[in-house]
């Protein structure tokens, strides 16, 4: 169960950072892939095929991994639906975490 960001949006942000590792040349998602925090894998691996690389390393992440390993990404490239994806996360995680913190009682 996700108690950070909805469950769609959690599957929106697994895609769009997959294809945007995927748009890297194959000799280069292994060395991304471990850059951003995901487990390595040999560039055999990636040359079959670079977007079930990426899901096969973004698959287990928790929500937390996953913000980290896409800011990483964005941080680094840049891409634009990645970015929009990731806005939409972090404005929902961040809406979450106001409405469930403690208020403190003036008096």
């Amino acid at each position: 169960m996700l108690n950070d960001i909805s469950a769609l949006l959690f599957k929106a942000l697994r895609a769009e950072l997959a294809s945007a590792i995927a748009e890297f040349k194959a000799y280069e998602v292994p060395a991304i892939c471990e850059r951003i925090g995901l487990s390595e894998g040999s560039e055999e691996e990636a040359f079959q095929s670079k977007h079930k690389y990426a899901q096969k390393r973004i698959i287990g992440l928790t929500t937390d991994e996953l913000l980290n390993s896409a800011r990483s990404l964005h941080a680094a490239e840049r891409g634009y639906a990645l970015g929009e994806v990731l806005a939409r996360a972090l404005s929902e995680e961040n809406m979450l975490w106001r409405v469930g913190r403690p208020h403190s009682v003036a008096g």
